[in-house]
């Protein structure tokens, strides 16, 4: 096995779909769907469904771990008719706002975002606040 430096790691694609209100099964069939799409594109999916929390949890407590679970990917894919749910259109605007690249269920590049400079200072203020602590 090669050492942690030498492994290549294959990008993190985010997947969105409507949630709330449907049946499990039918979103469990959805995410299976978009997900044997873009891993055959090499992508590493991140799927919802599998973020530590009961089902059963309150919506807000999904947004924010979902959000968070978001921000550490490269890339995102949302389900067909997306924009008809509150959580997707916010994980959409997230996005745009931090330089996630959207692409389609086949690994296409639909949306390509540039990071925010602002980004890049809040990282490397928060850097240098961290290394003289």
């Amino acid at each position: 096995m090669l050492p942690k430096s030498k492994r290549i790691k294959k990008p993190r694609c985010y997947l969105s779909a409507p949630i709330t209100g449907h049946p499990i099964e039918e979103v469990t069939a959805q995410f299976a769907a978009m997900e044997q799409g873009l891993t055959s594109k090499g992508l590493t999916t991140i799927n919802p469904l599998r973020n530590q929390l009961p089902y059963s949890a309150p919506w807000w407590m999904h947004m924010v771990v979902d959000i968070a679970t978001l921000l550490s990917c490269r890339f995102a894919c949302f389900a067909p008719l997306w924009y008809t749910s509150r959580g997707c259109r916010m994980e959409h605007r997230a996005c745009r706002i931090f330089g996630i690249h959207i692409v389609d269920r086949y690994g296409n590049i639909e949306e390509v975002h540039k990071r925010p400079i602002w980004l890049f200072v809040l990282a490397i203020t928060i850097t240098l606040i961290i290394i003289k602590l």
